[in-house]
């Protein structure tokens, strides 16, 4: 784990790890990764970030000694977008950083332009209820992304569950390019935004190598 930056307050962290994880055929929080669980790939691109974490999931008890701050009340089966919701809830500073377990090429490199985002939004009063990244096909990627804490009354008044993008596109998003990346970013941001959904992916080469 690299050095952790400086703790923010304007941003709190959370780890959706509470999927199904059919495709892989486990737990996919804990699924090894070149030696260590993807979720702890996830806690430390926070940690690298200075963002404070905490994990979402119905059942905690699994991730003992992985994070010491949990969020138990997602609803199981709704999917991402309720993990969200039950995140915002969680959330006690205006951002949330929610980040999917199965992104361990997601670092903190990737994260920083998210979080400038964020705070240029706020210095200049933006109205923009979420900052993502811009996928492959020009729309706007749920995960990572940050969302502004007061989303959560749109979700609340929203049937549970559904699409996590459609709860994006509530919040009127702010989509970075690849523009936005830090120079010598070493791969495209479509191969950085990849997931890992079966045994095979787990083979994928990491952050560091070619």
């Amino acid at each position: 784990m690299k050095e952790a930056a400086p703790r923010r307050t304007d941003v709190e962290g959370f780890v959706l790890a509470g999927g199904a994880a059919s495709r892989m055929g486990r737990d996919k929080a804990l699924a090894d990764w070149r030696g260590r669980p993807l979720l702890a790939w996830a806690l430390d691109s926070l940690a690298e970030a200075g963002v404070a974490a905490a994990v979402v999931a119905p059942d905690a008890a699994r991730f003992a000694g992985l994070c010491a701050r949990f969020v138990t009340t997602e609803t199981p089966g709704l999917g991402p977008a309720e993990g969200l919701r039950a995140a915002l809830a969680a959330c006690r500073a205006p951002w949330a950083l929610v980040l999917a377990v199965d992104m361990p090429l997601v670092g903190a490199a990737l994260l920083g332009p998210l979080l400038a985002a964020a705070a240029e939004l706020d210095a200049a009063a933006g109205s923009h209820g979420a900052v993502c990244w811009g996928g492959s096909d020009g729309g706007p990627q749920p995960l990572p992304a940050l969302y502004r804490r007061d989303l959560l009354a749109t979700l609340e008044a929203a049937p549970r569950g559904g699409p996590l993008r459609r709860a994006l596109d509530a919040a009127r998003p702010l989509t970075l390019g690849a523009e936005r990346l830090p120079p010598g970013f070493p791969q495209p941001l479509a191969v950085a935004l990849r997931s890992l959904n079966s045994p095979a992916d787990l083979r994928i080469p990491g952050r560091d190598q070619p």
